[in-house]
């Protein structure tokens, strides 16, 4: 967009946000960089222990280190076309220039908008991506933090008393996705699975094969599932649950669903 520029900004104030910019790129690359490490090398228990895909982890990485490596080439080129650029002040950027600057102008224009539009393109198919990924914990994180106490009165973090010895209660708790509240499946949206709550569960401290970790993600993939419900289409779906599978009594809940 040739005519946006950022001449509206005090020159300390713009070479301030470049180096940030050089810097912050840098720090990310870097935190990915571990974290392919953590996942591919030490493979903690809290993330792999209930044998989840890794595939959408590391799509979202890769992804994330590409906006970072097209965004230094970019700049690294804009001063090797113009060394005496404003640009100057983003010192990584500025020291990958150094070897392109022999390269003709005709090349580097060139690659300058392969690399610009990779980097567009990049944004632009993970805003796609996301409803579809763990990361949608971007968009709904914040209003499901501020609607964390909306189940009722009572004070924060205080799990409301189920009486198990209740007459005329034909059912204790949630066979599938149906029987849970609205803030139950936000929750299972704003899931970041970082398998914390897995690692401090006492109840898997000590061996059970219980992961809350896992109870979220089935959670979000089972309302997935269910989801075709609102478009018609209801192939199959009443052969699962979200608690038990094809056969047993659980699957009753999504009967209910098909046959309203």
């Amino acid at each position: 967009f040739p005519s946006f520029s950022y001449d509206f900004l005090p020159t300390s104030l713009y070479r301030f946000y470049s180096v940030s910019q050089d810097l912050f790129g840098l720090l990310v690359l870097g935190a990915i960089a571990f974290a392919f490490y953590r996942r591919l090398v030490m493979h903690p228990e809290r993330l792999s222990g209930d044998k989840l895909e890794h595939s959408d982890a590391y799509l979202i990485l890769g992804a994330i280190a590409g906006l970072m490596v097209t965004m230094f080439v970019v700049n690294a080129i804009e001063l090797a076309l113009d060394p005496e650029s404003l640009t100057r002040a983003k010192p990584l950027s500025l020291a990958l220039s150094i070897p392109l600057q022999s390269l003709p102008a005709g090349v580097l224009a060139g690659a300058h908008g392969v690399f610009w539009w990779t980097h567009a393109l990049l944004v632009l198919a993970f805003l796609n991506y996301l409803p579809y990924s763990k990361h949608l914990h971007i968009v709904s994180s914040i209003p499901n933090v501020y609607l964390s106490n909306s189940q009722g009165p009572g004070p924060k973090g205080v799990i409301r008393f189920l009486d198990l010895e209740a007459e005329g209660v034909e059912q204790f708790g949630a066979a599938d996705v149906d029987q849970l509240t609205w803030k139950d499946l936000l929750d299972g949206y704003t899931c970041t699975e970082c398998g914390r709550c897995t690692a401090a569960c006492p109840a898997h401290i000590t061996g059970k094969v219980l992961s809350p970790r896992k109870i979220i993600i089935d959670t979000r993939r089972r309302l997935m599932e269910v989801a075709p419900l609102l478009v018609g289409d209801l192939s199959e779906l009443a052969h699962h649950a979200l608690v038990h599978g094809e056969g047993d009594e659980g699957h009753s809940s999504v009967t209910a669903l098909v046959e309203n």
